[in-house]
């Protein structure tokens, strides 16, 4: 048995999609409803400076589970493994392993991240900005210094910068990636688009929105699952979901007039079959940014 090609194809396909998408943004001029939403504190803190914007999709390191004659079983799934390199770790470790599993350097894109990204980047090309596109599995921590960060994609896949999404935050992730739990009244966020059967369902978007450790900013647009993410996409591109939001920005503002926004708002959407039918804003609240990078934070936004 072949490793599956097809796996390949919509890897390759998907990169195409994205190409022809950002060529066609890049020589297309916006809208003006579009620019208008790209002048909000929201985006205006991350497009309209000299800052290059990394745009990072949530993916998925696959691997191939091999049958007793060494060809390919199944595509596997391990959250602990989201590289190549973690892979490589298992092998050091048990050897053995080395005969049941396979590097096919395959990732996998849910498919709301796609329709999410489609939606952000007509913000993002409203801006005279430098823009380059990444997955997870291929950022790496020197990517979060000196550039703005746009991550879109499935909580779950967060990856490197889980712990400081979380650092600060009201909420938590709790028993799956498919829950998050406020921590200050234990209430409890859960999605069933996973549930096999489910017509409809709850399921959950996250925006969240931070300063990061050289005077850059981060925006993280994400979901339980397909419907909760193309929410919360929606949500800020759409002026006037952001003006639901100017309560909270105003008050995540610091008291030394930097506007920079800090806020978190979690939304629960109403799904059918990854088509999010209506949302509710269900948690809101500013972030204290500083415990993510440290007090020196605060020190270089006052320079």
């Amino acid at each position: 048995m072949a490793p599956p090609v097809w796996m390949g194809a919509i890897t390759v396909l998907l990169l195409v999609n994205l190409v022809v998408m950002i060529a066609w943004r890049v020589g297309s001029p916006a809208p003006e409803s579009v620019r208008e939403v790209a002048r909000t504190p929201l985006w205006e803190e991350m497009l309209n400076d000299d800052l290059p914007l990394l745009v990072v999709v949530g993916d998925y390191f696959i691997f191939a589970e091999l049958d007793d004659f060494g060809t390919v079983r199944r595509l596997v799934r391990e959250f602990d493994v989201n590289s190549g390199d973690d892979l490589d770790d298992l092998f050091v470790n048990d050897p053995e392993l080395l005969a049941d599993y396979m590097d096919l350097d395959l990732t996998y894109l849910p498919q709301g991240s796609a329709s999410a990204l489609s939606e952000l980047l007509r913000i993002v090309y409203a801006g005279d900005k430098d823009v380059r596109i990444t997955t997870m599995t291929e950022l790496r921590v020197a990517d979060l210094k000196d550039q703005h960060i746009l991550y879109v994609g499935y909580i779950s896949a967060l990856g490197t910068l889980m712990d400081f999404v979380f650092a600060s935050s009201g909420l938590r992730v709790g028993a799956s990636f498919d829950e998050l739990q406020n921590v200050h009244t234990g209430d409890s966020y859960t999605s069933g688009a996973g549930i096999p059967g489910a017509s409809d369902y709850e399921d959950y978007g996250l925006v969240s929105t931070f300063p990061g450790p050289d005077g850059n900013q981060f925006l993280i647009v994400a979901g339980t699952r397909d419907s909760g993410l193309m929410h919360a996409a929606h949500a800020i591109s759409s002026l006037e979901d952001i003006g639901a939001l100017e309560d909270v920005m105003g008050a995540a503002a610091p008291d030394n007039g930097n506007a920079a926004p800090a806020f978190e708002a979690l939304y629960e959407v109403t799904g059918f079959d990854r088509i999010n039918l209506d949302a509710t804003l269900v948690y809101q609240a500013s972030l204290d940014y500083r415990p993510i990078w440290g007090v020196e934070v605060a020190e270089i936004q006052e320079d």
